[in-house]
């Protein structure tokens, strides 16, 4: 299962290695460095083939492709796939992952030159524009995400730095008036603090940039996908149906019904419950012992594998875990339906707001959280396969504590 990923997001063999993964992967703060650092220098001068594959990209995505590249022990162990699916089509970015030994991360980057001869008129000059110097201040920005920074405040310290950085956002005219190359990345910038920061108002500058965009004739399909969900995700559901409807070259997803008998009243966390087709939102009282599961990444999946293959905790979680998705437009409908579909003893409900899980002021994944009277018995984040015993453990010794295995009430 796959959800949204913005631009900053960092993939690789750190999710492989099944350490936790963000729901907004953000790389470390050293990708805002000016040059790559000397370990991937290093990396590069041993890997030729990998350096020539970098001539593929533009100057000003090379460079940013560098600064999120991450090297261990002489091993790449994550990449920033933004630079790729802005633009190499699926065939070269395969190709090019292939230079790096991560081919087998292709089918994570969702390429926005996904149309037969359809790419995109970007004019890509021997230096980078003064506009593009902004969008690299904007990526930093987006590439530091310290750990005692909640993601609402991270939110809304990338919204500041667009607003900062590209005032002219605030003009239709004033959009127009920039070059292919410049316009294609202030749609990137706006649509990564639409998707950080779902907003209204942030969704509006980013619908405001789209038309400018798709004006011009540089929309692709996965540009409209970008605009549908993070309408989506500001749960601004009528103007999403309203963009489909108005964009049906775009081969866009159906919005589901979405039925709230909760409304502004919720004084409780809230979620949303499959019934058919439609989604229907729910309250959940947190006093009750239960466990929690963030989850949607692969990690999360190979946990629900090997949770539903243990004799006790299978069981255990069939009748108390709540297995929970990212909120619309972060995660998408239907890989949570197909997740359903997929794991039935393991039911995936979504999140309605992020505000009101207090529980979670890092959206990592998978975390487990196990209550009782409203108070955690145990939490702990990722699913390392070399762990994976002794994370067990850790769940069936919490899940006693709770009183949530047969014949172990009140221990």
């Amino acid at each position: 299962m796959q959800g949204r990923t913005l631009s900053a997001a960092v993939v690789g063999l750190m999710l492989a290695l099944g350490h936790p993964c963000s729901a907004r992967e953000t790389a470390s703060s050293s990708a805002s460095l000016s040059t790559p650092r000397p370990e991937v220098t290093q990396w590069l001068r041993l890997h030729p083939e990998a350096a020539a594959a970098l001539e593929r990209l533009s100057q000003g995505a090379r460079q940013r492709f560098l600064r999120g590249l991450m090297v261990r022990d002489g091993a790449v162990v994550g990449f920033d796939p933004s630079e790729l699916s802005a633009e190499l089509d699926a065939q070269d970015s395969q190709a090019f992952l292939a230079s790096f030994g991560l081919q087998e991360y292709a089918g994570m980057i969702h390429s926005h030159h996904n149309q037969p001869g359809a790419l995109r008129r970007i004019a890509r000059g021997s230096q980078p524009s003064e506009l593009e110097g902004r969008f690299d201040a904007f990526v930093a920005a987006v590439s530091e995400h310290p750990r005692g920074e909640s993601d609402s405040a991270f939110g809304e310290r990338v919204g500041a730095a667009f607003d900062r950085l590209f005032p002219e956002a605030r003009s239709g005219e004033m959009l127009a008036a920039f070059d292919d190359h410049d316009l294609w990345l202030v749609f990137r910038a706006a649509d990564d603090a639409a998707g950080i920061g779902p907003t209204e108002a942030r969704t509006n500058v980013l619908e405001r940039v789209f038309a400018v965009l798709h004006a011009h004739g540089l929309a692709m399909d996965q540009d409209h996908v970008d605009v549908q969900q993070r309408l989506v995700a500001a749960r601004l559901y009528a103007r999403a149906r309203a963009f489909t409807v108005a964009h049906p070259e775009a081969g866009l997803a159906t919005i589901p019904k979405v039925l709230d008998d909760v409304g502004s009243t919720a004084s409780i966390p809230t979620l949303l419950r499959q019934e058919g087709t439609a989604w229907r939102r729910e309250g959940i009282d947190l006093r009750k012992p239960q466990v929690l599961v963030l989850s949607g990444c692969h990690n999360a999946e190979v946990a629900a594998r090997d949770i539903a293959a243990d004799p006790i905790l299978g069981p255990a979680f069939a009748r108390h875990a709540r297995w929970l998705a990212l909120p619309p437009g972060e995660e998408d409908f239907e890989q949570v339906a197909e997740w359903n579909r997929s794991h039935a003893p393991q039911r995936m409900e979504m999140v309605y707001d992020r505000a009101e899980w207090t529980l979670f002021d890092r959206w990592l994944m998978p975390t487990f959280i196990v209550l009782r009277d409203g108070h955690e018995i145990e939490r702990f984040s990722g699913w390392p396969p070399e762990e994976a015993s002794e994370r067990k453990a850790r769940l069936i010794a919490a899940l006693r504590r709770a009183g949530l295995l047969e014949g172990n009430a009140g221990r």
